[in-house]
């Protein structure tokens, strides 16, 4: 009877111990951080992974610190700024910056538990979030989500929701858009319209091309009237002086030396009536044309 008392005693002390000394300590994953809790008033904030001491009567509450993601479960509708419904379905990336803060935020809306904290927090982000994307959207229109601003309008979601979670400790990492769509009921209607649209405006490209280019046409043509006739006048002009150049140089020469004139301009004449070798020619020999034939200094013979 006395060693079962003993055994039961020593076996009281060893729980009582373990219990006692598992409230005293408490491990911190590098993934996390703790949050020391005294009679519900968080104490301090442990961010280095390991074990750690602490106060019997302290509660531990873990926060996660790495990068998590945010889905909504359901797409938002929203109306573009052409009053076009569209349903918008995305997804955000963000990680807990500021355990404390974080826990001081959403200790009241959900409770204080690590998985109360969460879902506390992503209450706010999908209101936020919501918002931003109806905000952003709204103020634009299907052209732009699909194709000029997409990239643009990422950051601008994002910016808004970073400058409103900031104060629960959150910081945004990025946000993506999985589809920005109009409903199935009205889609076809919405594309009939904006392929009718973009017809409208390719027709009326295309004419203003066809214009544009009638008139550079029409402007090339005249350019090059304008040019031909230059030319030709400078060239008319050119050929005016050089056979005024040319009678000039004759004259001079006739005016040193007729005979000699008389004999080159006979020979020039001469050449050209003779080139071909097979010219007959019927003329006098008296004529004035073959004077040099008959005497080489140009006097005519008589019979």
């Amino acid at each position: 009877m006395i060693n079962a008392n003993k055994l039961f005693v020593v076996g009281v002390l060893a729980i009582t111990i373990s219990v006692v000394v598992g409230r005293c300590v408490y491990t911190v994953k590098q993934t996390e951080s703790a949050i020391l809790i005294m009679f519900g008033n968080p104490q301090s904030v442990e961010k280095a992974p390991g074990l750690h001491f602490k106060n019997p009567l302290s509660n531990v509450v873990k926060i996660d610190n790495r990068n998590l993601e945010f889905d909504l479960d359901n797409p938002e509708e929203i109306l573009d700024v052409n009053q076009e419904k569209l349903t918008v379905d995305a997804f955000a990336r963000y990680r807990i910056v500021d355990p404390l803060v974080y826990y001081q935020r959403f200790r009241a809306l959900a409770g204080g538990s690590s998985n109360a904290l969460i879902s506390g927090g992503e209450s706010v982000i999908e209101r936020i979030m919501r918002s931003s994307l109806r905000q952003t959207f709204g103020a634009v229109t299907y052209e732009d989500i699909v194709t000029n601003l997409r990239a643009e309008l990422m950051v601008r979601i994002e910016t808004r929701m970073q400058e409103q979670l900031r104060e629960y400790g959150v910081e945004m990492i990025d946000v993506k858009v999985r589809k920005a769509d109009f409903p199935n009921d009205i889609a076809e209607t919405v594309y009939n319209t904006m392929r009718s649209e973009r017809l409208e405006k390719a027709q009326l490209i295309r004419s203003e091309g066809e214009r544009d280019a009638t008139r550079i046409r029409a402007e090339a043509e005249r350019r090059r009237a304008e040019i031909e006739a230059k030319a030709n006048q400078q060239s008319l002009e050119i050929q005016g002086k050089a056979d005024g150049r040319r009678s000039a140089i004759f004259n001079e020469a006739y005016s040193k030396d007729p005979e000699f004139y008389a004999f080159y301009r006979s020979m020039l004449a001469y050449e050209a009536a003779l080139e071909s070798g097979e010219t007959t020619i019927l003329l006098s020999p008296n004529s004035e044309f073959f004077r040099y034939f008959n005497n080489q200094s140009g006097n005519r013979s008589k019979n």
